[in-house]
């Protein structure tokens, strides 16, 4: 499942235990179905879609077929044409996209996406370079953007016109790192802000079995949302770049529309969701799984 300006593409099997399956792209908020897509071939990543609400019902649907030699081709779906079309990656041939859900940001008709580097995984002074790459709706622009170097698990995210890059480490400190993309152009970013979770929730320190995972970035607010505690708890809370307070509003639980509910909350992968309505787009946010 992706979510893009209101609209979700899920992977919906066509019977229970079915290998055949179709892609289903969806307002939620009006319960419309807008398109069923086929899929094109076996062994894809996850599909992203790319929706502008300035132009509706006009989007396209990017998947990427890859392996450990690297991307072999990108499939991509218009809604102008009704098609999927098949084109080659501009981006260096040891490109691999990170994990099954790769974390992707639309903006300005853009896709970016997390990507390693498979040459030895581009290990560098004992670190692990990372890069985010983008591509342009139309194919007409590739480009690769080195992350910054103490970036581990890749997490992006888009807020009022800006890109950040965030780290969350969960040693003593359960440290949270914010950078932001000061220059697009040039690929240059400056770390906005750090946190220590413990320090803010009145502790020196973490405790036993305390972990914490980022969720989302609020694309329209200073806010990361992180979930976690110790053990089993399953907080959500958030984050204040700007103010640095963090805030717990709910139970993640009660945010929560759960597809498995024996999964760990560790694995859990949550959605950030902005309610499309139309035109005069009314939104308030809501986490969803």
């Amino acid at each position: 499942m992706h979510c893009c300006g209101g609209i979700l593409i899920c992977h919906c099997l066509k019977a229970a235990m079915s290998k055949e399956a179709d892609y289903v792209v969806c307002n939620p908020a009006t319960e419309e179905m807008w398109a069923v897509l086929p899929v094109p071939s076996k062994n894809l990543s996850t599909a992203h879609l790319c929706f502008d609400p300035a132009v509706p019902r006009c989007f396209k649907v990017f998947l990427f077929v890859q392996s450990f030699e690297g991307i072999q081709r990108v499939e991509v779906y218009s809604s102008e044409t009704g098609q999927w079309t098949s084109m080659q990656s501009q981006w260096s041939h040891d490109i691999l996209l990170m994990g099954k859900h790769s974390e992707c940001v639309f903006f300005n008709d853009t896709l970016h996406l997390v990507a390693d580097n498979m040459i030895g995984f581009m290990i560098q002074e004992g670190k692990v370079i990372r890069s985010m790459v983008t591509v342009h709706t139309e194919g007409k622009a590739w480009r690769s953007i080195r992350m910054p170097d103490d970036i581990h698990n890749g997490f992006i995210g888009q807020s009022q016109g800006r890109i950040y890059a965030t780290r969350l480490e969960n040693g003593d400190d359960c440290c949270l790192s914010v950078w932001v993309l000061k220059d697009y152009a040039t690929g240059e970013w400056t770390l906005k802000c750090t946190a220590s979770i413990p320090e803010l929730l009145g502790r020196p320190h973490r405790r036993h079995s305390e972990l914490y995972t980022l969720v989302a970035i609020h694309p329209e607010c200073s806010l990361i949302y992180l979930a976690g505690g110790v053990r089993l708890e399953n907080t959500l809370m958030s984050y204040d770049m700007d103010s640095g307070e963090l805030q717990i509003p709910w139970a993640k639980s009660a945010c929560m529309v759960s597809n498995n509910t024996n999964t760990c909350y560790t694995e859990n992968r949550v959605i950030f969701y902005l309610p499309f309505v139309g035109e005069e787009n009314n939104t308030t946010a809501q986490l969803i799984k």
